[in-house]
């Protein structure tokens, strides 16, 4: 099973439940920019506790699931993870904060399989200049991602750079697109 197979099954509870999943990190970009191999998937996932008894029926037979973890990543507003018996993928669901980019993120989101979405390029590469400039510059990683995506993709700037301002990642998009440029 591969890990959009993986995902689509938990899309398919979340969406039983009535809750939206975006797929995001790595696996999202390498939509758009350069392929990368992991065996994890992302997902960005409304969830309330309420969900939590339905998640570990509906997944249980799959999935390895702690109970006290999902609970907690849902009070915080944080992640929790996932792991599929069969393949040892590994889901990690991200619980939305519920911010205006969160939403925004949604209502652009794009439909790579049936039930299952993935997040535009401009929010992938947002998401992505959060986590790099969270780390202090220190996941090259998320750095090659966002530079990869730039190279490949025709970009919505006006969006990315009003979203850009409004997270405060201006000057870390703007380094982005003249680093960018000698690769295209």
């Amino acid at each position: 099973m591969d890990p959009l197979q993986v995902a689509e099954r938990v899309s398919q509870v979340l969406a039983r439940l009535g809750r939206r999943c975006l797929v995001v990190g790595s696996v999202a970009s390498s939509f758009y920019g350069e392929v990368r191999q992991t065996q994890d998937i992302d997902l960005l996932v409304e969830l309330q506790l309420a969900d939590v008894a339905t998640l570990l029926a509906e997944l249980a037979d799959d999935f390895y699931l702690s109970e006290s973890a999902a609970r907690e990543a849902i009070l915080r507003k944080s992640s929790f993870h996932l792991i599929h018996f069969d393949s040892s993928t590994k889901v990690d669901l991200f619980v939305t904060k519920n911010r205006a980019f969160e939403r925004s993120r949604f209502e652009r989101s794009r439909s790579i399989r049936d039930g299952l979405q993935v997040a535009s390029p401009e929010d992938i590469l947002l998401a992505k200049l959060e986590w790099y400039q969270s780390s202090q510059g220190t996941l090259e990683k998320q750095w090659r991602d966002i530079l990869g995506i730039l190279a490949v993709q025709t970009v919505d700037l006006e969006y990315l750079r009003t979203w850009a301002e409004s997270l405060a990642l201006g000057p870390l998009l703007e380094k982005a697109l003249v680093e960018v440029e000698p690769l295209r």
